[in-house]
């Protein structure tokens, strides 16, 4: 009667007209190794698959792990002792072997012939941009070591997200321009997320080369960082004072002068016991006179003069930042003050005064000119 009765000879018929159900849970195990034994005697008899057997296997169909659920072919992964050395069959879309039995491991090569990923160092793109479903730092972290050593780049930025943990199973994903490897003054805690806070060593240069990260805090972080300080009315320490001076020489060129010269609009003034104080930079002025400096000072209810640490830095020497002061518009006390000498007329008499009397005029003086 000319009826197949031999699995080997009616597989072609599977091909031809497979048909999945619109609900991929009524796929039985039994139906889908039934299907990978078809195309593995298909791939022996060197069967030409249809167009429509391609279109129609890549659909989703294959049960996964880590509460992926049904994917298709292109969008899973076969666990096997490789993929054992770096991840759990948790930490990915691996094909459910608890479902399937260990028995889908001997479809392997049908399995990579459809499309499921089965060679460790292909799995990267997939694994990373499955990063986001898991909120677990341990399984997270394994997945970035893993990415790490396979040298992986994220080439898109829905690639580019960081978890940041609160906790072992609560925290958020965040942007990596949003985060900076290290922050050795503790400065940016509530501006940056700092990376060595939560992780290991070994995953901050993975951080720095596959996802951008930045090392340190920018001049451009700093700058935030002091319009911060500006409209909270912050009274700095030195040493939140010399951070941000020593950034700014670190990295002087023409770019940072114009970028502070735009965005800082009051700088630092010395004001003794009370911590550093930050005033309009019209307000300020660099003392390069000693005697008007004293004068000043003995005259004003407190200092107008630009702060710089005492004694001189290393890394922030006087004369340098007294001369950024300057760029970025700063005036010296002694060009702010007009000095004209008067001629004494014939006839005038000099009075002997007291030196107190001499005291309360110059600072009726110094004091009308600060009004001014």
């Amino acid at each position: 009667m000319g009826v197949i009765i031999k699995l080997e000879d009616g597989v072609k018929f599977v091909a031809d007209s497979l048909c999945f159900p619109s609900n991929p849970c009524r796929i039985t195990r039994v139906n889908a190794l039934s299907l990978l034994k078809c195309i593995q005697i298909l791939h022996k008899k060197e069967h030409s698959f249809p167009e429509s057997f391609s279109r129609k296997v890549s659909q989703k169909w294959l049960k996964t792990n880590a509460g992926a659920g049904y994917r298709s072919p292109d969008q899973c992964c076969l666990f096997d002792a490789e993929w054992k050395k770096y991840l759990k069959p948790t930490d990915g879309p691996f094909i459910d072997e608890t479902f399937y039995g260990s028995e889908i491991n001997s479809f392997r090569k049908e399995l990579n012939a459809i499309g499921v990923i089965v060679d460790v160092g292909k799995g990267c793109s997939l694994l990373a941009n499955n990063l986001d479903s898991h909120s677990d730092l341990g399984t997270i972290t394994r997945i970035y070591n893993f990415l790490k050593e396979f040298n992986w780049k994220a080439d898109a930025e829905a690639d580019r997200r960081i978890w940041i943990p609160d906790g072992s199973e609560n925290g958020q994903w965040v942007n990596p321009t949003e985060c900076v490897l290290h922050d050795k003054d503790d400065l940016f805690s509530s501006q940056l997320y700092v990376l060595d806070k939560h992780y290991d060593r070994k995953l901050l240069g993975f951080f720095a080369i596959a996802l951008g990260v930045k090392s340190n805090p920018t001049v451009g972080d700093f700058c935030k960082l002091w319009k911060v300080w500006e409209s909270s009315e912050h009274q700095l320490s030195s040493g939140e004072c010399c951070a941000f001076w020593v950034c700014v020489m670190k990295h002087w060129s023409s770019k940072t002068e114009a970028l502070l010269a735009d965005c800082l609009v009051k700088l630092p003034v010395d004001s003794g016991s009370d911590g550093i104080l930050l005033f309009d930079r019209h307000d300020v002025f660099i003392a390069d006179d000693l005697q008007l400096k004293d004068a000043f000072e003995q005259s004003s209810c407190g200092s107008i003069f630009v702060w710089y640490p005492l004694p001189s830095l290393p890394a922030l020497p006087r004369t340098k930042l007294l001369e950024i002061f300057s760029k970025i518009g700063v005036r010296t006390i002694s060009e702010s003050v007009q000095k004209q000498e008067l001629s004494v007329e014939e006839g005038v008499e000099f009075k002997q005064v007291k030196p107190r009397d001499i005291y309360i005029l110059t600072k009726h003086w110094l004091s009308s000119f600060l009004a001014f």
